[in-house]
């Protein structure tokens, strides 16, 4: 089993060779910019480039490397290409991203919620399994932050944000500065809950501005359960030493189907200085995705497998099970 996969700068798989006894070699094609590694499935990695070329640029690394400059400064979206709407607006004056304090604001597609320590909750009509998804299912949503993981200094870095909450799952964004006595400087992650069962850690240093497709999908049959965390379409591997979700692990172990459902923004520990954009939110009874894929370009619509389905335009409305429901927004930091 190959233990890493190479992504080229454009976020495409590179094919390797297998040149036996755990060496790799795949060929750059003469692209330039910032390659990523990542490890498969829940298997430590440890890598040494041989034939590579090392150059540490002090400074602004721009001088020594070509990159996209999405990738250091969030300019503002540009006029075409697949990067459009991936950037929320921004100030020609300051470069920031475009804030106002009114509830609802141009989104990924439409209007977009803005919430700070606020979140919609939405009673449950039924906690029946066969409605509420338990067992399986995914959950998906678009996410922008008006902050970024590295925002704060290592004495303050700790943030913790709650998004999303329907038992047995849950989903967090976590900013540690040194988790364990890992001397890891700010360890940031989407983590996944299926309680209490298991779950899977993604590891993701978000920035200010910029538009995440953000989905989460679980089985637990007692044979062969899983969990998985897809940003902007890419299968993430768990980055917890530990192993998340057992395959075996019984389904007994999950918490009975929530009363409710809560999505939005709990700043419940940290201090960042202020909220995130929420889009789109579709809740699934069935594994919508097993392998990487290509986020939708327009709003969800609802099918069969569709459980809950919000677009937050101007509203949060919502469709539970094919039926109109009204979600109440609340204050608070923890849900």
């Amino acid at each position: 089993m190959q233990p890493v996969k190479v992504f080229d700068p454009e976020g495409k798989e590179a094919v390797c060779e297998d040149l036996k006894n755990g060496r790799y070699r795949f060929a750059t094609g003469g692209k330039k910019g910032v390659w990523s590694l990542e490890r498969t499935e829940d298997i430590p990695s440890f890598v040494r480039m041989e034939t590579f070329p090392w150059t540490f640029a002090l400074g602004d690394s721009r001088r020594w490397f070509e990159m996209d400059p999405a990738f250091l400064d969030h300019p503002s979206p540009p006029t075409g290409g697949s990067r459009q709407g991936d950037l929320a607006p921004k100030t020609a004056e300051t470069g920031k991203v475009n804030v106002s304090n009114e509830l609802f604001v141009a989104g990924k597609f439409g209007k977009a919620a803005r919430w700070f320590n606020q979140f919609v909750q939405i009673p449950t009509p039924s906690a029946d399994a066969a409605v509420a998804p338990q067992l399986e299912g995914t959950i998906e949503f678009w996410f922008c932050p008006l902050w970024s993981a590295t925002d704060r200094d290592f004495a303050k870095a700790t943030f913790h944000l709650g998004i999303f909450r329907w038992d047995p799952v849950s989903i967090i964004y976590r900013v540690e500065p040194n988790p364990g006595n890992s001397c890891v400087y700010h360890h940031a992650y989407i983590g996944f809950d299926v309680s209490k069962a298991g779950f899977t850690r993604a590891r993701s240093y978000l920035e200010a501005g910029k538009w995440y497709h953000i989905a989460c999908t679980w089985k637990v049959d007692g044979r062969n359960n899983s969990c998985d965390i897809f940003i902007n379409g890419r299968k993430r591997s768990n980055s917890h030493y530990a192993i998340g979700l057992l395959p075996y692990a019984s389904p007994s172990k999950l918490l009975p189907p929530g009363q409710f459902f809560a999505f939005g923004s709990g700043h419940s520990y940290g201090a960042m200085p202020d909220g995130e954009f929420f889009d789109e939110l579709r809740v699934s009874r069935v594994i919508r995705y097993h392998e990487d894929f290509e986020p939708q370009k327009e709003p969800f619509q609802p099918d069969k497998d569709t459980v809950v389905l919000m677009h937050l335009d101007g509203n949060t409305d919502a469709l539970f099970d094919g039926k109109p429901v009204e979600g109440k927004v609340t204050k608070g930091n923890k849900f």
